[in-house]
């Protein structure tokens, strides 16, 4: 499965459900646009927590799954949140009150529920009924927060090679 983590603009969602590619959805204006098209999409809901990005605040996202499905407008595969300060010791409170936010959703017959990014699969990951963990940063070998990760190494590595080099004089200036 591929999903599209972030908005997708209208004129290529009819692309992305033709190659089965799932869609977020984040807003009513998006909802909206949906109505006025043929496509019956599958998408993840992004719920804003706390990050201050995209995502239903969420009485809102509740209200939007409510409207997908009764109108039948998409499939709802998967609802999500970012963590914003789960790599930060001082703000242990503030990323359990996301959690807690998030929690909502656990209720609700979703396939997908993603909370957890690199530094809260590290952190959080027995704080939540996510499903589906986001790795980002620890993907390239880069520990998010703190600790003794010694199990994690990057899965690649960028190398290259000078093929090409020229002397040049100083440019000399009028």
């Amino acid at each position: 499965e591929i999903m599209i983590f972030g908005c997708t603009p209208p004129e290529d969602w009819e692309s992305a459900v033709t190659q089965k590619i799932q869609l977020t959805i984040a807003s009513f204006e998006e909802i909206e646009q949906l109505e006025k098209m043929k496509i019956r999409p599958e998408v993840h809901i992004a719920v804003d927590t706390g990050m201050g990005r995209i995502g239903f605040e969420i009485d809102e996202a509740v209200e939007a799954i409510n409207y997908l499905r009764e109108k039948k407008l998409a499939e709802i595969v998967g609802i999500y949140t970012h963590l914003s300060s789960a790599d930060l010791d001082f703000e242990d409170e503030y990323t359990k009150e996301q959690l807690s936010k998030f929690s909502i959703f656990e209720k609700m017959d979703i396939k997908y529920r993603h909370i957890l990014n690199s530094a809260g699969t590290l952190n959080y990951n027995d704080n939540t009924s996510s499903n589906v963990v986001r790795g980002g940063i620890i993907l390239y070998g880069i520990l998010p927060c703190d600790g003794n990760y010694e199990e994690f190494r990057p899965v690649m590595k960028v190398k290259s090679k000078v093929l090409f080099m020229k002397k040049i004089k100083e440019p000399k200036f009028i």
